[in-house]
Order: structure tokens, then sequence, then C-alpha cells
């Protein structure tokens, strides 16, 4: 941060919102609100996003009220992690908390608490969060998409955002929730057949990572270069019949489709036989 930075992220003192409880079903009906990442989003449960819209404008109209010829001083610099009434960018009304101030140009990084984003907004444009603005809870639940592959970069994200930003989806719930924050895989049901929508993004990452670890890919984009392909993995909770092949750590380990096996044997014989004789064909 440039400037006279005052302050950081700090556990707030102030009255903070109640979170909303999580479903205990394994299928949700959520929104996508925001993309932090490749494989993390924050999403909205049900009707939140209708709830939120009357919390706002609500909101907008008591902060135009109390903003009413008010002007920025240094004693109205806002206290980190404190809540408040923010209008961001587009003109609409949001809940924040105050992440950091900044006093070479009388702004604070906020985090919008209904989308999981941050946003920096001048201490004029925030107004104390009022107590019957803190009744609804926090709305934006962070999650992780199973089997995505996490990555940071713009043209990563910008992808997934076109994939799931405002989307009214399914989120089936993978395995357990880990420190609160549920694995989903996402499914598009408003068409006559089930689409996958986590599958077309991890396909996408699958292309991202061919082409950075096989160089030829970037030093003879034209030619023919073979490519093994990769094993067809199984559907999300269904049953594998595996072999354990290898052992890399005790968290990492490669296996082995039971049912390929005898091909697999056959393939090494064969891969012998021709590379002892280097004439015969491979069959």
């Amino acid at each position: 941060e440039g400037g006279q930075t005052v302050g950081g992220i700090s556990e707030p003192s102030t009255p903070s919102l109640p979170s909303i409880p999580l479903p205990r079903t394994p299928e949700w009906d959520i929104t996508v609100c925001s993309v932090n990442s490749s494989d993390q989003i924050h999403l909205w449960l049900g009707g939140a996003k209708e709830q939120l819209k009357s919390l706002h404008t609500s909101m907008q109209l008591q902060h135009r009220v109390s903003s009413i010829g008010r002007t920025t001083s240094s004693s109205d610099r806002p206290e980190v992690g404190s809540l408040y009434s923010a209008l961001v960018s587009d003109g609409q009304c949001r809940r924040v908390r105050v992440l950091q101030v900044d006093r070479s140009n009388n702004t604070s990084r906020c985090l919008m608490l209904d989308y999981g984003e941050e946003e920096v907004v001048y201490w004029n444009r925030l107004a104390k969060l009022e107590m019957k603005f803190m009744e609804l809870p926090i709305q934006a639940v962070k999650a992780t998409l199973a089997g995505v592959d996490r990555n940071t970069e713009k043209k990563v994200v910008h992808f997934v955002k076109q994939c799931l930003m405002g989307r009214r989806l399914v989120g089936v719930l993978v395995g357990e929730v880990v420190n609160t924050i549920p694995a989903l895989v996402l499914i598009d049901t408003s068409q006559e057949e089930d689409i996958m929508v986590s599958e077309k993004i991890i396909n996408y990452m699958g292309s991202i990572n061919n082409n950075v670890h096989n160089p030829l890919s970037k030093i003879l984009p034209n030619s023919q270069v073979s490519v093994l392909v990769s094993p067809a993995l199984p559907n999300t909770g269904e049953y594998f019949d595996l072999v354990v092949s290898h052992i890399v750590s005790p968290t990492q380990f490669y296996v082995t489709s039971h049912s390929t096996l005898p091909m697999y044997k056959s393939l090494s014989t064969q891969m012998t036989d021709h590379y002892n004789s280097d004439t015969s064909p491979l069959t």
C-alpha cells in the first residue's frame, strides 16, 4: 500500500454479523456471487439475492440521508474492523468491514461481506452500519470447486467468472465440510439434461496444464506431437476398482484401473519385443 497506511486486518471489537447456516442436505440451491480464483468462489443460498436487494434499497435511502452535507476530515477516519454501509463504485450500497485505511488519499480497503470481494472506498462514502441492517446474516458463503486446481492468473479467473457469475446452479456437496469451507460440484439443472458446469472448468484447467507440461506444444505449435491420452476418471460418487501403483509421499500416490492391468502388462511385453528387435511393429 502506498502513502500513509494505518492499520491492517485485525479481529473486530465491534458487533459482528451472524453467519448463515449451511444446508444439511447434499444438494444446495446456489447462485455464484464472486470468483476469487479458479477453485474458490463465494455463493448465495436460495433466495439470498432477493433479500439483499431489499436490504440494499433500505440502506441506500438511509445512507444518503446521513451523508447530506457531510465532508471528509481526519476525524472521519474509519476504524479497522468496524462495520459500515458503503456506496461502492457502481453506486450501490453494500455492508462492509474495513480492513485497512489510508490517510494519504482518505480511502479504506473494505470487504463486501455479502459478496466476498474487496473494494477501495472513500471515507465520505462510508456510514456506520445501523443495528437494523445487522439482523440479516452474512449471505456470501465461501466454497471451493471440487476437483479444480487452484490458479489465480487473470485469464483463468476471467474464464471461471464467465462460466459461473450470476448463475443459479445446484451445488452437490463432496465429502464432509472441512474447516467450514464446503467443496462442491456445480450442476446446471435448468435444461432438459443436467450439465456438469464444474467439468467445463476442469477441462479448461487440464488444457492449460497440458500446455505448461508439454514444452513441445509451445516450441512446435503446428507440428503433430504425439500425446498419450489421459485415463477417463469416474464420475463423482462412483466406485472405482483400482490398484495403487506408485507412492510418492504419505499424501500423494498413483492408482491404476484394475480393468486395464492385463492390457498394460501386454503393452510392456510388446514394447520390450519391439525395441529388442528394432523392426517388429507394435500391434
